[in-house]
């Protein structure tokens, strides 16, 4: 069933090819602001985006995830992770 502040024609893209999964990166001066994403996890470093599809210019941007949420919400961690995101803080 999907979240009540899903987007209805939201769907989650195929994780691109060396990439592990989908996250939602929490920005770290503003908890508020999430930016969905993918991660390969033996490259993300603790202060490094290098794991990160965003940042990767071999992953169209038409590859990643759109942003999955109505106007106006806010998404908490368990938001992100009823639609299949592991929250990255």
């Amino acid at each position: 069933m999907p979240h009540p502040q899903q987007l209805p024609n939201w769907t989650m893209p195929a994780t691109p090819q060396g990439y592990d999964e989908p996250v939602a990166v929490m920005d770290a001066e503003n908890s508020s602001s999430w930016r969905p994403d993918f991660v390969a996890w033996e490259r993300a470093g603790f202060w490094e985006s290098t794991g990160f599809a965003s940042q990767d210019t071999d992953v169209p941007r038409n590859a990643l995830p759109a942003w999955p949420w109505r106007d106006g919400f806010v998404p908490t961690p368990k938001d992100w992770q009823s639609i299949g995101f592991l929250p990255f803080v």
